[in-house]
């Protein structure tokens, strides 16, 4: 997969997951990597090495869309911990992208550190919704990609009347460029 696409599909598994915690209505907090990629219909294959370091790209992506991210005073929660191998129900050892010792640790200490995150994920309730606000992306689950055409120049607009910080501009204009492009190569 090229960057561009990596980026598109980073947007839609945050959408995705974030859709997720706000239905969230009981049983396991967790997601395997398959799940996620046969739900979103992400680039095949869903198995093997490719799967695995390209299901990695993107969430690596999509973790650092929200690196430095603040609202009301709290850091965005490593989200990707939602995301785990079939076999042992915890995060693969890419989480060492934002854990750097998480290699190290045995399984019992990543499913605690996963418990942990699954807490502040959870806790971390609408701002969820503010951050895709803070980024351009749009929660459009159920929405056609056509729809968004007719959606982009509200968005922008409401963005802009929220949001005075031209930083924050910056991102959101960039943000909506890539979507454009993506639908473009459509």
């Amino acid at each position: 997969m090229q960057d561009k696409e990596h980026q598109v599909w980073a947007q839609k598994i945050l959408v995705y997951l974030i859709n997720h915690i706000k239905n969230f209505s009981g049983g396991d907090k967790f997601i395997t990597y398959g799940e996620l990629a046969k739900s979103l219909g992400y680039p095949e294959p869903h198995r093997g090495n490719l799967f695995s370091a390209n299901i990695g790209e993107t969430l690596g992506l999509m973790g650092h869309m929200f690196d430095e991210v603040v609202i009301e005073g709290k850091e965005v929660p490593f989200l990707q911990a939602l995301i785990v191998n079939q076999s042992y129900k915890i995060p693969s050892n890419g989480f060492k992208e934002f854990y750097p010792d998480y290699p190290n640790l045995s399984t019992k200490k990543k499913r605690d550190l996963a418990q942990i995150e699954y807490e502040r994920i959870f806790q971390f309730g609408s701002r969820w919704e503010k951050l895709l606000k803070i980024l351009g992306i749009e929660n459009n689950e159920g929405v056609n990609l056509e729809d968004n055409d007719k959606k982009l120049g509200g968005i922008i607009l409401m963005v802009v009347k929220d949001l005075l910080n031209i930083e924050l501009l910056e991102i959101i204009l960039q943000k909506t460029q890539q979507l454009l492009e993506f639908k473009k190569i459509s």
